[in-house]
C-alpha cells in the first residue's frame, strides 16, 4: 500500500470505480509535492516504518493495547529523519 500511495501521489490510490469521492474534493487527496513524512494509522495492520522516494511512512497500528494496558506511538525526528517506537504502561 505504501508504494501505491507514494507512486501515485494520492491518498486513495484505488481506481475511481472503487473509491467514493466527490469530484470537487478530489484535489484534497492529492499529495503534490510529496510530503517528507506520512502517518498511516491502520489498526488492522502491523507496526511498520519505512522510507520510500524520500518520504518516511509510518504506521503505529493501534495506539491503545487494552489487553497489555499499554499505549504505543512513533516519534519522528526531523533532523535524523527516523522514527522511534515508544510505549508506556497505564
Amino acid at each position: 500500500m505504501v508504494y501505491s500511495v507514494i507512486c501515485q501521489g494520492h491518498i486513495s490510490p484505488w481506481s475511481s470505480r472503487m473509491r467514493t469521492t466527490y469530484s470537487e474534493f478530489e484535489h484534497v487527496l492529492s499529495m503534490s509535492p510529496l510530503p517528507t513524512t506520512l502517518a498511516i494509522v491502520d489498526s488492522t495492520a502491523s507496526v511498520y516504518r519505512e522510507t520510500y522516494a524520500g518520504c518516511h511512512v509510518m504506521n503505529p497500528s493501534r495506539f491503545i493495547w487494552p489487553d497489555q494496558r499499554r499505549a504505543m506511538w512513533l516519534e519522528y525526528s526531523l533532523s535524523s529523519r527516523k522514527s522511534i517506537a515508544k510505549s508506556c504502561a497505564f
